[in-house]
């Protein structure tokens, strides 16, 4: 894991870095391949005819169990990731509970704690996966931020646990418990205040934090944090 993760870091710190190109990676059990511990497995989306080797050459050196490759639609990505009308991540009878965080690189001492937390988690919680999102953001950053507004200008990554479980009431308690010590271990030694996507926000979730000037009357101005 954490040779595959420096290689992202790298990548998402590279001021060249390829427009095109989407990290999508996931911390998800497969007992055929490990009967405890979580599987890693990513994804390389590049919008072109080929993904360039100096992308994909350094992926081989930690000799991956197995390597597919294929060509897609855009509507086809979804296919990929399960996430289909018909696919597991959309399946009937399941209780679902995200709880993202923003990050600007991967934090990789607690992502190995992460995945100390998936190898302990009780079977009604093995069918939870993690979410690993990288999009290129080059040209948001680029945007001077006093003219434009955006609430989460340099989080380059979207990082969530997706508890997954049987539909049952009695579950939701542990799941939050878990859901929580993985924020914790995520934001734990960074620095940061807590940032969520909107449309994984609740609770106490915001998507960015910025500071805005306003104009007020008498020519004063009053300056405030803004969560969205």
């Amino acid at each position: 894991m954490e040779k595959i993760l420096t290689l992202a870091n790298e990548c998402l710190e590279d001021p060249d870095r390829l427009a095109g190109m989407v990290h999508f990676g996931l911390f998800a059990h497969n007992p055929d391949v490990d009967p405890v511990n979580p599987t890693i497995i990513i994804w390389i989306y590049y919008q072109a005819p080929e993904i360039p080797k100096n992308y994909i050459d350094p992926l081989y050196a930690p000799a991956p169990v197995a390597v597919e490759s294929s060509i897609t639609d855009l509507p086809g990505v979804n296919s990929h990731l399960g996430a289909t009308r018909d696919g597991i991540a959309c399946a009937k009878g399941f209780s679902r509970t995200l709880l993202p965080v923003s990050l600007d690189c991967y934090q990789i001492p607690a992502l190995r704690n992460i995945v100390t937390i998936f190898a302990d988690l009780l079977t009604e919680y093995r069918n939870s996966v993690m979410f690993l999102e990288g999009f290129p953001i080059n040209r948001v950053a680029q945007i001077p931020s006093d003219g434009s507004a955006y609430p989460d200008r340099h989080g380059k990554l979207l990082i969530s646990p997706l508890l997954t479980y049987a539909a049952n009431a009695s579950l939701n308690a542990a799941a939050w418990k878990i859901g929580n010590a993985i924020r914790a271990a995520l934001l734990d030694g960074n620095g940061e205040k807590l940032k969520v996507y909107v449309n994984y926000a609740r609770g106490d979730g915001e998507y960015g934090r910025d500071i805005w000037s306003r104009g007020m009357e008498g020519g004063e101005v009053e300056e405030a944090e803004e969560g969205v």
